[in-house]
């Protein structure tokens, strides 16, 4: 499975790399810093999921998720935050999974895995 994380925070999508990178059956196809450039990797990368920190750029999902619909095989989105309570507004929204971010790094490769399956 090819996934992007995209996170404003360069601590979040450099901790997040090294975990993805070290899973046998991950590949980790890029990391962004906005949804600009977000756009611009799933375009030329066509990763199978986003791990996207909801806490900064999930205020704009619903502009990001019409914009990823005009790929033919969209990535699946996992929301990652800081705020339990987001976990309500993340799936209203169409996402495939949810991590909180204070949970151990086994519950998002978990997360991301169930998504996997669902798909």
């Amino acid at each position: 499975m090819r996934i992007v994380i995209a996170s404003e925070e360069s601590t979040t999508r450099a901790a997040i790399g090294m975990l993805i990178a070290a899973q046998p059956d991950f590949e980790l196809a890029g990391e962004v810093a906005d949804i600009t450039d977000l756009l611009l990797t799933v375009k030329t990368e066509r990763p199978d999921l986003v791990v996207l920190d909801w806490d900064v750029l999930g205020k704009r999902i619903d502009t990001l998720q019409a914009l990823l619909e005009l790929f033919d095989a969209p990535p699946l989105i996992i929301a990652l935050s800081v705020h339990e309570e987001a976990r309500a507004a993340a799936f209203d929204s169409g996402v495939a999974g949810f991590a909180y971010k204070g949970a151990p790094p086994s519950q998002l490769l978990e997360t991301i895995r169930e998504a996997q399956r669902a798909r």
